[in-house]
């Protein structure tokens, strides 16, 4: 769910080429094809897909963007997986509308900063990973499966300056519970920033998007 212009955004997780439903970002359940997923959520009336993928397999990601892209008539954003400029131009040559990264922007945002140069900071999404601390909200490693110290608001200012034009939020606390958003991270988080910002994880009924 975007904030600043309403959009519903569906988000598709790949790991080992399958379509899962994560739960809090360490469990997860096969779905199904992702290919059949994102035709699904199109014929749904969707406004956007996002292609979310956890597998190192380059080949095998440039491919499914391509798939994927293929299937749908509603914009794309591919997340992961992008080590290069290379890989960022492959996914847009398969039909990505956008390209995102989360890893990147920790441990090379030079790249992050070259895509948006490149391809325009409406191409490059930032994809940061929030949990609770207290009253804080601190960026959480997917990787390592920790907090760090950084708070989110510092970070979203971080990734701004990295050319990202526009943020997904996820929240691994909420991930796959069907319990709700954390209202109170989205509402400082788009007090932080003016770029368009996508919430995913928790939803479970229409008044918790509401």
């Amino acid at each position: 769910f975007s904030m600043n212009s309403p959009r519903l955004v569906a988000s598709i997780v790949v790991r080992d080429g399958l379509h899962v439903q994560s739960f809090g970002f360490r469990t997860y359940l096969p779905v199904g094809s992702p290919v059949e997923s994102a035709r699904e959520f199109d014929r749904w009336g969707v406004d956007e897909i996002a292609l979310v993928l956890l597998d190192s397999d380059l080949q095998a990601n440039r491919r499914l963007v391509s798939e994927v892209s293929a299937a749908i008539a509603v914009p794309l954003a591919a997340i992961g997986g992008i080590r290069s400029i290379a890989d960022a131009r492959a996914y847009i040559a398969g039909g990505a509308d956008k390209i995102g990264f989360n890893t990147a922007l920790v441990e090379n945002p030079a790249l992050v900063h070259e895509a948006s140069r490149i391809f325009g900071e409406q191409c490059v999404v930032a994809s940061i990973d929030l949990v609770r601390q207290g009253a804080r909200f601190v960026r959480w490693d997917y990787w390592k499966k920790n907090a760090s110290n950084m708070e989110s608001v510092a970070w979203i200012r971080e990734v701004e300056q990295m050319g990202a034009g526009e943020i997904l939020l996820n929240f691994p606390e909420k991930d796959g519970a069907g319990g709700g958003m954390d209202v109170e991270a989205i509402q400082q988080a788009a007090a932080s920033t003016n770029l368009p910002l996508v919430a995913v994880g928790g939803i479970g009924t229409t008044a918790h998007a509401a």
